[in-house]
């Protein structure tokens, strides 16, 4: 029989010896780091510290990040007690907040409009399209975007009065990934009249209309732009 090494064995007792209750479930994404790393997106380095040999001390706290990954986990620790105190429902039974629930992927969670409106703020109409284009690339079909119609349509008419190119910039872009939107056309043609523009804001409500023949706002925005030609 194989003798065993001291140490050797005092690992392996270890090993055998029961868990803290809080660490019995690796599947909790609160307590599983490569659960949180997922979550966010990140390599383990984006919280903990990158050695020169391009290794990762995981003890060490130099890197600030750490120290806003704990709050963050104690947020979630907080608000799940919150929902469970007022829910009146055991543990396990009440609905939970995990990283993933906010995040989805991307270490600052963000709406996808806020995304897009401080790009055309600070870089204009052009880097916004590019920027949509390429986040709609890497996260399509996953949870971390809404890439659907409405949230887009209702930025660009909020824009189509101040900042009618901006408008047009994205309803067109809109318009090449859903070729029926009439609401597209629609937001068109209203950036087009502050533009003063009648004839192609006319133009893109026939084409709405050529989508939703019974749509009732580009048959009342078409009636007053041709009586106003007239």
């Amino acid at each position: 029989m194989k003798r065993i090494v001291p140490g050797l064995l005092l690992m392996v007792v270890a090993t055998l010896q029961p868990r803290p209750a809080a660490a019995q479930d690796p599947n909790d994404p609160l307590l599983n780091m490569q659960a949180i790393a997922q979550a966010l997106g990140v390599p383990c380095a984006y919280c903990h510290t990158r050695q020169t040999d391009n290794s990762t001390d995981f003890q060490a706290d130099t890197n600030p990040k750490k120290a806003i990954a704990r709050q963050m986990i104690a947020m979630t620790r907080e608000i799940n007690a919150r929902v469970q105190a007022a829910s009146g429902k055991a543990a396990g039974q009440a609905a939970n907040v995990h990283c993933l629930t906010c995040h989805r992927g991307t270490p600052v969670p963000q709406r996808l409009t806020d995304i897009m409106l401080r790009t055309l703020r600070d870089k204009g109409s052009d880097a916004a399209v590019a920027e949509y284009r390429e986040l709609r690339q890497k996260f399509y079909a996953r949870d971390t975007y809404d890439f659907s119609e409405p949230d887009l349509l209702n930025l660009a008419q909020r824009l189509a009065d101040a900042r009618p190119d901006d408008a047009i910039a994205l309803m067109t872009m809109n318009l090449e990934f859903n070729p029926k939107s009439a609401r597209s056309y629609i937001v068109l043609s209203r950036a087009y009249v502050r533009k003063r523009e009648n004839d192609m804001a006319i133009a893109q409500l026939k084409k709405a209309l050529e989508i939703e023949p019974e749509n009732g706002i580009a048959k009342g925005y078409l009636s007053q732009l041709e009586q106003n030609r007239r």
